[in-house]
């Protein structure tokens, strides 16, 4: 009957702690989100797009998807409540030399994005660049992060996404 009752004891001490480790993991993975290797032009990923040297078009970045950046056709974007088009060859995923201009490209995405309202769910971007390492960061109205990081390895042509949903 000893044993029984300790077998008893064990197994429940086991369940036991079986139980916080899970507890534990899925605290971890719901505070850290959920990270995914997409395709480079997957609908999910997101891209920021600045004019070409020498193109007074647009004066701020413009946000893309994946299938955009693939397709053939302009893109597209809002100016306020207006959507408008502009020619592929006007813009580029290499963002502008300058930090003074990349800074400027970026405020002034993020003032459009404020002049949305309540028609987008962003309420901000950041991006950063290193070498041909790119990472936008989208901050939702619902106070969670989406984190695209991806490679120019040529105009359009982005390699390696990884996205981050949800943080």
């Amino acid at each position: 009957m000893r044993a029984v009752v300790q077998i008893i004891v064990a197994a429940s001490t086991l369940m036991a702690v079986c139980v916080l480790f899970l507890l534990v993991y899925y605290g971890c993975v719901m505070t850290n989100g959920r990270t995914n290797e997409v395709p480079p032009f997957d609908r999910r990923t997101s891209y920021l797009l600045f004019p070409r040297e020498n193109e007074d078009v647009v004066k701020r970045a413009i946000i893309v998807s994946g299938e955009e950046l693939v397709g053939t056709s302009d893109f597209s974007f809002y100016d306020g409540d207006t959507e408008k088009s502009i020619a592929r060859e006007i813009l580029s995923l290499y963002p502008p030399a300058e930090q003074d201009r990349l800074f400027h490209y970026i405020s002034a995405l993020n003032t459009e994005i404020s002049r949305w309202g309540a028609e987008t769910d962003l309420s901000r971007v950041e991006y950063q660049i290193s070498g041909t390492k790119a990472t936008l960061t989208e901050f939702l109205k619902n106070g969670r992060i989406n984190y695209y990081i991806y490679n120019i390895s040529a105009d359009y042509a982005p390699t390696g996404v990884t996205v981050r949903y949800g943080l």
